[in-house]
């Protein structure tokens, strides 16, 4: 009756009072303490006491629980057991009496008739600790369990963020859990003090491991980690001490992935943000061509999108075998069949994953459908693989990747056709120096209207002899395409036929100029390319996740550019000319409007 006790004790109506997360955990201490005091793992002066109301010689019930409270506190040192009960005064002191008092009794009566079943608090009390705390939701969980259920094994290691919520799934089962969290949370304390199956260490995966065996990693059977932000660390952060990773690699779930399959020699589960499998930078490639080489990951799973609050983008689930396989199982979750419209609530997930029992036959089934297919490690190897995404949109779904083979013929890299200049900061000189200066005008992305083409840039910059070879670097020409690549990156802009032999390209640009002698018609057409969902698709696919976007310049040379026939160029012209002509107008009609709100009631 662990459930029932449990659901008895934290009623509707106290979920909706702001010291019900103390009160939960408050609850959780309690019932640890019954446990560890009937398993004789307490000393007997401080184990749990049937007959504590009728001792309290005056003193409130807040007063003697903290007394008692604290000695339990001070049974142990290790950093589990102080988390577990460290915050034990902090909770007394945020719920009222009257509740502190009705909730001991329950438990003192709870335990004298044996009602509590210890085995099902684990489950019981990690699902209401979910109610309070945004944590995976439970059908991922569950979806995570089955897969790794079947494999007869015998030691788990569960790492990264919430991957510690797994743990009471797989209570009852053949597994002994480790789990390794980067600080030890009063409930996942608690919980592990409940169970002889779960050993938890303070630790982080990437940058200092909390399991060893013989001064070096502990290999486990197989593992979970979860992760659900990414993380790029700065330049010698991490100091791998035990050869897991390749040097100058910095994106976090690239170093978690590789950490976990250096820990784990038998089949392994990753949950994690995925931009390597979609994104076509370097770096990004780099760790594609790894995980093919290695050959240890056999299915790739997108979830659908809005399983999580505040998160409108796809989860990725990553399954590893113990041995090399022959091909990758790809699958397309990202679809309506597969979420269900969530319950709309403040701070809530906007869908639900529907249909697991659909989504665990598509992993053991070895057959193509509607979301899911298979692809050839031989044939990946084989290709210019480096350059395709690992993403199962890619391949399936209407929410197809785009992504362009470098490999065709009819496939050109851009700095084939047109040269990359990247545009650098350019300091004005001091004022009381002006004879001396040249006068620039710097463009930045204010300065791009709703067509994509260059005002009449704004900035000056005053520019004195010795910073002028930098200035004239940079200096802006007609048919010039400036892409910002930082900040804003993915803007585009076009300069036009007529503008000031003075125009500069502000630092967060590179300018995109056409080489004589190519095939192209225009420089009109690379922008139309760009500017289009294909073009945007592709550059997205470039550019980094950091806090400030950036893309890189050897990213871009290498962005593939197909080669058009001279009719589809000079319909990409004529386009052109069009758009400008629908932009001029909407900005005619708009300063109109403007110019009668202003006329409208005005004073004489």
């Amino acid at each position: 009756m662990g459930k029932e006790i449990v659901n008895a004790l934290t009623p509707d109506p106290l979920l909706q009072q702001n010291w019900y997360p103390d009160y939960l955990h408050l609850l959780s201490q309690l019932l640890t303490w019954c446990f560890l005091s009937e398993r004789r793992e307490l000393s007997e002066a401080i184990r749990f006491n049937d007959h504590l109301m009728d001792e309290l010689h005056g003193q409130s019930v807040t007063e003697v629980l903290s007394s008692q409270l604290k000695r339990v506190l001070e049974f142990r040192t290790d950093s589990v057991w102080l988390s577990a009960w460290s915050d034990h005064d902090v909770y007394l002191r945020s719920i009222p009496p009257a509740e502190v008092e009705r909730l001991l009794t329950s438990v003192i009566t709870a335990k004298r008739h044996n009602l509590i079943k210890f085995d099902e608090l684990p489950y019981i009390l990690y699902e209401k600790y979910s109610e309070t705390s945004p944590v995976i939701p439970i059908e991922l969980r569950e979806l995570i369990t089955q897969i790794i259920a079947h494999v007869p094994q015998d030691t788990l290691y569960l790492t990264g963020d919430e991957g510690f919520g797994l743990a009471p799934l797989f209570l009852g089962k053949q597994f002994q859990i480790f789990s390794e969290q980067h600080c030890a949370e009063s409930m996942h304390s608690l919980i592990t003090l409940l169970s002889y199956q779960i050993t938890l260490r303070v630790g982080d995966p990437v940058l200092s491991p909390g399991f060893f065996e013989q001064n070096r990693l502990r290999t486990f059977a197989c593992g979970v980690g979860v992760l659900l932000q990414d993380h790029r660390y700065k330049q010698h952060e991490v100091r791998d001490l035990f050869g897991r990773f390749e040097p100058n690699t910095r994106l976090r779930e690239m170093l978690f992935i590789t950490h976990l399959l250096k820990q784990c020699a038998g089949e392994s589960v990753v949950l994690v943000p995925g931009r390597f499998l979609i994104k076509n930078t370097t770096e990004h490639k780099r760790f594609r061509q790894y995980l093919v080489s290695n050959g240890r990951i056999d299915t790739i799973v997108r979830l659908p999108a809005g399983l999580l609050p505040g998160r409108a983008q796809p989860l990725f689930l990553l399954r590893f075998s113990e041995q090399a396989t022959d091909n990758i199982r790809l699958i397309n979750c990202d679809h309506d069949y597969f979420k269900a419209v969530a319950i709309k609530k403040r701070g809530e997930a906007k869908f639900q994953l529907m249909h697991g029992d659909v989504l665990m036959e598509e992993l053991s089934s070895t057959e193509n459908s509607q979301f899911c297919t298979q692809v050839s490690l031989s044939e990946l190897r084989a290709e210019h693989f480096a350059d395709m995404p690992l993403d199962p949109a890619y391949y399936l779904g209407k929410n197809r990747t785009v992504v362009i083979r470098p490999g065709s013929s009819a496939v050109r890299g851009l700095s084939s056709t047109f040269d990359v200049i990247r545009a650098q900061a350019v300091k004005g000189a001091d004022r009381s120096h002006e004879t001396d200066t040249r006068v620039y005008l710097e463009v930045t992305v204010q300065d791009i209207n709703d067509a994509g083409i260059i005002d009449q840039p704004a900035r000056e910059v005053h520019v004195s002899p010795d910073r002028l070879k930098r200035a004239e670097g940079q200096t802006l020409r007609a048919g010039d395409i400036l892409l910002a690549i930082k900040g804003q990156a993915g803007r585009l802009a076009m300069v036009p036929d007529v503008c000031g032999n003075n125009w500069m390209a502000g630092q967060s640009f590179v300018i995109l100029r056409q080489k004589s002698g190519n095939v192209l018609k225009s420089p009109v057409v690379l922008f139309r390319f760009l500017k289009s969902e294909t073009g945007q698709k592709l550059i997205r696919s470039i550019c980094t996740d950091d806090v400030v976007p950036f893309i890189h310049s050897q990213d871009l040379k290498q962005l593939p550019i197909p080669q058009w026939s001279e009719l589809e160029q000079e319909q990409a012209c004529m386009a052109h000319e069009e758009i400008l002509k629908l932009y001029a107008r909407m900005k005619f009609f708009r300063e109109k409007a403007e110019l009668v709100e202003r006329e409208i009631l005005r004073e004489a």
